[in-house]
């Protein structure tokens, strides 16, 4: 049924101490290079997934992958851009990946994610990381 839900409680507990935040825009011309970006209403149906270390290139989006998200983010459209905030990450690397489709995405299974772009951003203590997505 589509207007059913599962919800999975997840806590992720960070030292306020060290951490750091990834914020970024989304160029509206990608989301329109990919059909899969916008529902059956037209409304964009993507989001930023975040996930520990640098696995650019390795298994991001594929099901037979064992890598889970550290979180995610959802867009929100100012203009022509969409933009994305991902606060409290502890310090390090990570790979972070723009996924089309999100909302099929299901938490309790394996699936495979349409990444249509992906980079890798390191956290610091008390610093916003920029990132932004754009078709070029």
């Amino acid at each position: 049924d589509s207007n059913t839900y599962i919800l999975r409680p997840t806590l992720r507990i960070v030292d306020n101490a060290s951490v750091g935040h990834v914020t970024g825009t989304v160029d509206l011309s990608l989301l329109q290079s990919e059909a899969r970006c916008f529902n059956s209403t037209g409304s964009v149906d993507a989001a930023v997934y975040v996930y520990s270390g640098n696995s650019v290139g390795g298994d991001i989006g594929n099901a037979d992958s064992a890598m889970v998200p550290v979180t995610t983010a959802l867009l929100a459209q100012h203009g022509s851009k969409y933009d994305y905030a991902v606060g409290y990450l502890s310090t390090g690397t990570y790979s972070i990946a723009l996924v089309c489709g999100a909302s099929g995405d299901q938490p309790s299974q394996v699936d495979t994610l349409s990444v249509l772009r992906n980079g890798t951003v390191t956290v610091e203590q008390d610093k916003t990381v920029r990132y932004d997505f754009s078709l070029s």
